[in-house]
């Protein structure tokens, strides 16, 4: 974690944990191939970075966003 002093630095390090996340999440996918369901998937903040880790399985988010 780091201490963020503006906006733009704000962005960048909301965007930097999403992806740290995402990571974390996709390294419970055991098998090379599946589908993840994403309730409550807002912008896309976090389903967006776990897609490009987890190419071979299929997303399926819902959100009234």
């Amino acid at each position: 974690m780091r201490t963020v002093l503006n906006f733009a630095e704000f962005k960048v390090a909301w965007k930097q944990e999403y992806e740290r996340l995402a990571k974390s999440i996709a390294s419970f996918f055991t098998s090379s191939k599946g589908s993840i369901g994403e309730i409550g998937c807002g912008g896309g903040q976090l389903t967006i970075p776990l897609a490009k880790l987890a190419t071979n399985h299929h997303i399926i988010a819902v959100d009234s966003f």
